[in-house]
């Protein structure tokens, strides 16, 4: 089930919406028609709305509403910079990256 109606789902209003919906391509289409006005309200990632004055956060999901999202990161073990991608990964792991996802509305996991 797409994430949108299993949330409206969840909050028992989707059928309420469904008539109304406008569906984007994506969250960042979804978040344009919202901020140029030519939607009332959307469902988009918070880091997404947080990077934007134009809208106005309203409300969010309870965890309890959605699965999490998980961004991984790895080092593939064919990389031709395997050291590169150590030092990226360690620097995505410290503690200025994670000043600046936790600014955009992200959470590191075990933090």
């Amino acid at each position: 089930m797409i994430f949108y109606q299993f949330f409206l789902t969840s909050l028992k209003i989707l059928d309420a919406v469904k008539s109304k919906a406008v569906y984007a391509k994506d969250v960042r289409q979804a978040l344009n028609y919202v901020e140029s006005g030519n939607a009332d309200a959307g469902i988009v990632y918070l880091s997404d709305a947080k990077s934007t004055p134009k809208v106005k956060i309203v409300a969010t999901a309870s965890e309890k509403n959605h699965s999490p999202v998980v961004y991984p990161i790895a080092v593939l073990k064919s990389s031709k910079n395997v050291d590169a991608a150590k030092d990226f990964v360690q620097f995505l792991s410290g503690n200025e990256a994670k000043t600046v996802f936790e600014k955009q509305g992200f959470t590191v996991a075990g933090s």
